[in-house]
């Protein structure tokens, strides 16, 4: 029943992301997106929705520092306004999203647009090189009102981790079902040749560096 239940999650889940990704290629359920920059960095982003229409992204326009480009078309869309104009332009336009590509040492110029963004109540993506060569995984939080990068070694998907433990339960259960009677063969076979113990006791290193205790056969 369990297994079941499982098989039947899973494909309830491939069933609609492959519905939304058609849905998508059909130009519905789309997302307007307003990009901040116009760099290099802003290139591989827009060349990357190109190459997958189906994740539902429409850039709409840029924003850019330098007010001269103003009224330019960029890599197919036209720069918008500078970045003081976003709050007219959320206002005036709807965007879904924000998505922010400007180099990592000019982070201290977009604390304007992150705090629009927030009063607005429009979600902002960055793009950063920021720890990109360090970690793979990593997670911000608020604590406190202190912003705090979390870099994680392992992956912490609390709900994948539950379906990972449920499927080795699952398995070990029924391998051991399977395999009792060669177990119990062997187990005799080394008493009748060996001795006592049967079994012997080693430690084996966990999640989180824990340790826990496993048996063998002693062969």
């Amino acid at each position: 029943f369990v297994v079941l239940n499982l098989a039947f999650l899973v494909l309830d889940k491939l069933l609609l992301f492959r519905v939304a990704k058609i849905i998508r290629q059909r130009g519905r359920n789309r997302k307007t997106i307003l990009v901040v920059g116009t760099g290099e960095r802003t290139k591989r982003f827009i060349d990357a929705i190109v190459k997958n229409f189906s994740w539902g992204l429409d850039v709409i326009g840029f924003l850019d520092a330098d007010e001269r480009n103003v009224g330019k078309e960029i890599f197919g869309k036209q720069v918008l306004g500078t970045y003081n104009d976003i709050e007219s332009l959320l206002h005036s336009r709807s965007f879904k999203e924000v998505v922010i590509t400007v180099e990592t040492k000019q982070f201290d110029a977009i604390g304007g647009i992150l705090e629009v963004c927030e009063r607005e109540g429009v979600s902002v993506r960055i793009i950063s090189d920021f720890l990109a060569g360090i970690a793979k995984r990593f997670r911000a939080d608020v604590i406190y009102g202190l912003p705090i990068i979390s870099i994680i070694p392992v992956p912490q998907d609390e709900w994948g981790l539950f379906i990972k433990r449920l499927i080795d339960i699952i398995g070990a259960l029924v391998a051991l079902a399977i395999f009792s009677p060669l177990m119990v063969a062997a187990a005799l076979g080394i008493w009748i040749t060996a001795g006592r113990p049967i079994l012997y006791e080693w430690n084996v290193v966990g999640l989180d560096k824990k340790r826990f205790n496993s048996w063998k056969f002693r062969t």
